[in-house]
C-alpha cells in the first residue's frame, strides 16, 4: 500500500508548497491594500506551505515514475484538498467576523418585507 500512495503523496506536498506561493500575490496585495485580513493570508500561506513540506520530507524516499492510476488519485487529491487549503483564508477570517460590532443593527426598522435583521449567536 505505501508503494502506491507514498509516490503521489510526494508529488502532491510538491504542489501544495507550489500552491502556497502563489498565496503570496494576495498576500503581497494584501500588505500593500492594509488588507484588515492580512493575518488570514499569512496564517493560510505559511500552514500550506508547512503541511506541504512535511508531506514531503515524510515521503521524499518514494520517488518513481507516475502510472495512470497515480495520476487519477493525484488529480482526486487535487480536487477534494486543494480547495479546502484554499478556503483556509475565509474560514480564519470568518472567526473573527461572528459578532457585530454595530449595536444600532438590532435596533433598525423593517425592511421593505418586513424582514428584521437576524441576530448571530456566538
Amino acid at each position: 500500500m505505501k508503494d502506491i500512495l507514498a509516490p503521489v503523496a510526494h508529488v502532491f506536498a510538491m504542489v501544495m508548497m507550489v500552491f502556497a506561493m502563489t498565496m503570496l500575490a494576495p498576500l503581497i496585495m494584501a500588505i500593500w491594500g492594509l488588507d484588515p485580513a492580512l493575518w488570514s493570508f499569512v496564517l493560510s500561506a505559511v500552514a500550506t506551505f508547512v503541511l506541504g513540506a512535511l508531506l514531503w520530507l515524510a515521503t521524499r524516499r518514494f520517488k518513481r515514475e507516475l502510472k495512470t492510476r497515480d495520476g487519477l488519485m493525484l488529480v482526486f487529491l487535487l480536487a477534494c484538498r486543494i480547495h479546502g487549503l484554499a478556503g483556509l483564508t475565509i474560514r480564519t477570517k470568518m472567526s473573527s467576523l461572528r459578532t457585530c460590532s454595530c449595536p444600532t443593527a438590532w435596533k433598525s426598522k423593517p425592511g421593505p418585507m418586513g424582514e428584521r435583521p437576524v441576530r448571530r449567536l456566538t
